[in-house]
């Protein structure tokens, strides 16, 4: 659909400054690029989560089981239980270490009771998804100064991601922000400081071009 629209506009001779504007990334896609980025320095642990889940809901006497290890620990709540996740989804994937997250006690009791149950994630596999998702809440910046290597390493590696994109955006909302009275150049200057120091002056001079 896109590539039928630029063929007709470029016909028309309507797209402006070498269709430059034209291009808008998928910002969802983005995002399930950097998160699986991130959920990839978990791999091992994401791996033995999946089998675990699968091994566990594969069979109803070992949910049977499970629930018994639930309310061995004291859990109040043995009405939830692991969840799958949908690998397409990273919100799902998320969605399904969270989860795990909470019943790593009742894991690791099923793993002592169940001679067949293989799964369960190690002391430092656990301990890689509970930086994931917890550390990885702080600002990407941030975290790339971190004193634990894995989370720096992490960051670092998204951030390159991000920064991809980043360069390729497109002026179009930053024409619309000069135009706006509250906006103009100065506060327009001052938040791409914010996003990025050493490529302020260039975005600038590309807007002013393009202006």
């Amino acid at each position: 659909m896109a590539g039928t629209l630029r063929s007709q506009l470029n016909m028309q001779k309507l797209l402006l400054c070498d269709e430059n504007f034209f291009k808008v990334h998928y910002s969802a896609h983005i995002l399930n690029l950097i998160v699986q980025d991130g959920v990839k320095f978990a791999n091992d642990a994401l791996s033995w989560i999946r089998k675990s889940v699968k091994y566990i809901k594969d069979s109803e006497s070992r949910m049977i089981k499970f629930k018994e290890c639930i309310e061995q620990v004291g859990c109040e709540n043995t009405t939830t239980t692991l969840i799958a996740d949908v690998p397409t989804r990273w919100n799902s994937t998320y969605e399904m270490l969270d989860r795990a997250l909470k019943f790593r006690r009742e894991l690791a009791i099923l793993q002592l009771s169940d001679k067949n149950y293989m799964y369960c994630p190690s002391e430092e596999e656990w301990n890689k998804l509970e930086i994931l998702f917890w550390k990885i809440q702080r600002v990407l910046i941030r975290m790339s100064n971190d004193e634990d290597v894995f989370v720096s390493s992490l960051a670092n590696k998204m951030m390159r991601k991000f920064q991809k994109y980043c360069e390729e955006y497109s002026d179009v909302l930053s024409l619309e922000a000069v135009l706006d009275p509250r906006i103009k150049f100065t506060t327009l200057s001052f938040c791409h400081k914010k996003i990025d120091a050493y490529t302020h002056d260039q975005k600038m001079e590309n807007v002013k071009e393009n202006m």
